[in-house]
This record gives structure tokens, C-alpha cells and sequence, in this order.
């Protein structure tokens, strides 16, 4: 029972730190995904530049958008499902 008592402390101790942590992320996830977005947009035609307009890198370059579209979708269902439990 001491055991289980002490672990029940120790897990609300490291919670404390860890929640407001965690909100920080979610509140800044937006911004972040959206310079991901800028960058890879800007990057992309010295891409191509570098890569000769090669199919194989266009095909990459927007695989690689496409993912990060993709991700940012699921970050905000997980962000709304979140927001509507609580």
C-alpha cells in the first residue's frame, strides 16, 4: 500500500511540470507546422534546381508536402478530439 501510495505521488509530482509543457506544444504545434509549410514551399524550386527537374525529385518534393499536409491533419483531429473530451 506504501509502494502504491508512493508512486501515486511521484507520477502527480511529475505531472505538474509536465501538463503545462504539454498545452505549451499543443498551443505552438500550429505555428511550427505552418513554417514546415513555408519552408518546403520556398525550398522547393532549388530542389528541382539542384536536382535537374528530375521526376524523381518532383515526385519527392511533393510526397514530402503531401505527408506534412497529411500529419498537420492529424495533429488538429487529435487537437479537436482533445479539446471536445475535456
Amino acid at each position: 500500500g506504501l509502494a502504491r501510495a508512493t508512486g501515486t505521488l511521484g507520477v502527480a509530482v511529475g505531472s505538474l511540470g509536465y501538463f503545462p509543457a504539454m498545452d505549451m506544444v499543443r498551443q505552438a504545434l500550429p505555428m511550427v507546422m505552418a513554417f514546415l509549410k513555408m519552408a518546403i514551399v520556398i525550398c522547393i524550386p532549388l530542389v528541382l534546381i539542384v536536382g535537374a527537374y528530375q521526376l524523381k525529385v518532383a515526385m519527392t518534393t511533393s510526397v514530402i508536402f503531401f505527408a506534412l499536409i497529411f500529419v498537420d491533419f492529424w495533429f488538429q483531429l487529435a487537437r479537436w478530439v482533445d479539446s471536445t473530451i475535456l
